[in-house]
């Protein structure tokens, strides 16, 4: 039985389908069979199966310049690297076909459960939309989070951790496999990062290591922080459900 709701979905950022800029992680998201299960779920898998990577292992890269290859699973057996940005634009494609309501450039800016409202900010001016379910999925510091903060039992802690990341772009040159290659810093293949305590992002760091890969990386700029946000549980009776958010 097909239930008809009407879905809208408020985004704090642009379509990227019109816009040149991604924001967010973009970082590429490993998929595995419990993911791909939930695209085929939903139709997508096929449209984005051409463009996913094969990972079959980490490559580890120690101080001394060893390679060790540790694979994932059994010979033949791998994940899958994809587009953070195509695979939302299949999902955004496949959510308007759906009939779902889609609205970008808006802000959360505040939440209220006892009249289930949500305020946002969208060109300068504020509205006012009424739910009568929420999926909350706003980022490590959640408006929604807020709100069930003050509501009964809810337990919530917040720490950040002594590593940020660095975004790097590092071509590969070896095309016969394709592992997750792992540094003293943590590496993705194509749009990487790199993944270091705060006070070891120097340039002497920079010349032992990122010279060797030929990459000229600013290391100071744009470094980006995580955090971790521990809450639950994760409804208020049958008015809300969040998705739990851990990194900024």
């Amino acid at each position: 039985m097909h239930i008809m709701t009407q879905v809208k979905v408020f985004e704090k950022r642009s379509d990227l389908r019109k816009s040149n800029n991604e924001g967010g992680r973009s970082i590429n998201l490993a998929l595995s069979k419990r993911g791909i299960k939930a695209l085929e779920e939903v139709g997508v898998f096929a449209d984005v199966k051409s463009i996913l990577i094969p990972m079959e292992g980490r490559m580890m890269h120690n101080r001394e310049g060893n390679l060790t290859f540790q694979p994932y699973g059994k010979e033949g057996q791998h994940i899958n690297s994809v587009s953070r940005s195509v695979l939302n634009e299949h999902l955004i494609e496949a959510a308007e076909q759906e009939g779902v309501q889609l609205c970008f450039d808006h802000t959360c800016t505040a939440v209220d459960l006892e009249n289930t409202t949500i305020s946002f900010e969208h060109n300068g001016k504020e509205s006012t939309e009424h739910f009568d379910l929420v999926f909350g999925a706003d980022g490590a510091y959640s408006q929604l989070r807020q709100a069930m903060f003050r509501t009964n039992r809810f337990n919530y802690q917040q720490f950040y951790i002594e590593h940020g990341y660095k975004e790097l772009t590092i071509p590969p040159q070896n095309q016969e496999i394709s592992p997750l290659t792992l540094m003293p810093c943590t590496f993705g293949r194509g749009v990487s990062t790199c993944s270091l305590h705060f006070r070891t992002l120097t340039e002497a760091l920079h010349a032992h290591y990122f010279c060797l890969l030929k990459v000229n990386v600013d290391l100071y700029a744009n470094q980006d922080i995580l955090v971790i946000a521990l809450a639950g549980p994760f409804n208020v009776e049958d008015l809300v459900v969040l998705k739990n958010s851990c990194t900024a």
